[in-house]
């Protein structure tokens, strides 16, 4: 795998946890949310990969599954262990953020120096 494909996996990983902590969803609901979030669509598929891992991981499970308008849909939930994966990233996700918040900042100011098209 590419090495920025294992950190947007990394990301929509973190997201679609983030997601199950309002409340659970199906996979359909999240491909939409984590697309939504990263402001592109994500390949067909996607998030149900990364579900079946989180579930096997102990990270999220299955709430229900039910047929809708004719269609088999499953609801997740984040576990307790979920949880504790999300906690145990508030550190580094702090860091990135304020890493990712600098480096920014100094890009708007090299977008603003004379000569340089904004």
């Amino acid at each position: 795998m590419i090495e920025n494909e294992k950190v947007l996996r990394g990301v929509m990983t973190l997201l679609i946890l983030g997601e199950l902590l309002e409340k659970p969803l199906h996979g359909y609901a999240l491909q939409n949310r984590v697309s939504e979030k990263l402001g592109t669509a994500i390949p067909p598929g996607t998030v149900y990969v990364l579900l079946g891992s989180l579930q096997k991981k102990g990270y999220v499970d299955i709430l229900e599954r039910k047929i809708v308008n004719g269609r088999k849909t499953t609801v997740y939930v984040i576990t307790e262990n979920g949880k504790i994966f999300l906690i145990d990233h508030e550190e580094p996700l702090a860091i990135v953020r304020g890493v990712l918040d600098n480096l920014l900042d100094r890009i708007r100011k090299l977008g603003s120096l004379p000569g340089m098209d904004n």
